[in-house]
């Protein structure tokens, strides 16, 4: 073997040696559970979602979510699951007379393939999946409220960047806690669902046995899909 092929293998196993380093010793690869809080806006366009929103704002989101490294799919790339709870809470009106409320309980589970830039800077892309329970409520004209639900399969997408800190806990003995923070942003559609509300049945049995049965009030197909803007605040470990 020539001395310049040799050399163009050696410098060639060299990268290849330092990339594999890189992603195993980066901040994030170094620890690969996380857990952590998310908060964030989602805005809906659909106007069937207009009735629960005061003047268009952004529907607040928060959740909780646990994640863990799966594999290093090359030198720089490493593929994560994640299993997350999201809740949203949106208030509006009907006519300008009629209060509305609609609280939004979800479970996913998501897929994240990150690409270890720097030791604390990792972008990253995320699909999810998972199923919501849409609970609506709305003031009828005596005081009293209607209220009804039903579930909806969603799925999103996104990309983000990550940012996760040294060795701050090294002190303490935690040698692989680490701080994490990121920002995500993509779509969520939720398929849209039939909505319809009725008078709660009363807590009392025997008023609840003589109360004249009432007949539901469809609100229509409702389509919560939304852009969104996830920060998600926790530790690896």
């Amino acid at each position: 073997m020539s001395p310049r092929i040799a050399s163009c293998l050696f410098f060639a196993a060299a990268a290849l040696t330092g990339s594999a380093a890189l992603a195993q010793t980066s901040n994030a690869a170094r620890s690969p559970w996380s857990v952590g809080a998310e908060v964030g806006p989602a805005w809906h366009h659909d106007g069937s979602y207009l009735p629960f929103v005061r003047n268009s704002a952004a529907t607040p989101v928060a959740g909780l979510f646990v994640g863990r490294d799966l594999a290093h799919l090359g030198p720089r790339l490493t593929l994560g699951a994640e299993l997350g709870w999201r809740t949203a809470n949106a208030q509006g009106n009907v006519r300008q007379a009629f209060a509305t409320t609609l609280t939004t309980h979800g479970v996913q589970a998501a897929l994240t393939l990150r690409v270890e830039m720097l030791s604390w800077l990792t972008p990253y892309a995320r699909v999810a999946g998972g199923a919501s329970y849409l609970d609506a409520s709305v003031e009828d004209g005596d005081g009293g409220t209607l209220s009804g639900g039903a579930w909806a399969p969603y799925g999103s997408a996104g990309a983000g960047v990550m940012l996760t800190s040294g060795r701050w806990f090294d002190g303490i003995g935690a040698h692989t806690l680490r701080v994490a923070v990121s920002v995500e942003g993509g779509y969520q559609y939720v398929a849209p669902t039939a909505i319809a509300v009725s008078q709660p049945a009363p807590a009392d049995e025997r008023a609840a046995s003589d109360r004249v049965a009432s007949q539901s009030t469809a609100l229509g197909t409702l389509d919560p899909s939304a852009a969104y803007l996830r920060v998600t605040v926790g530790f690896r470990f």
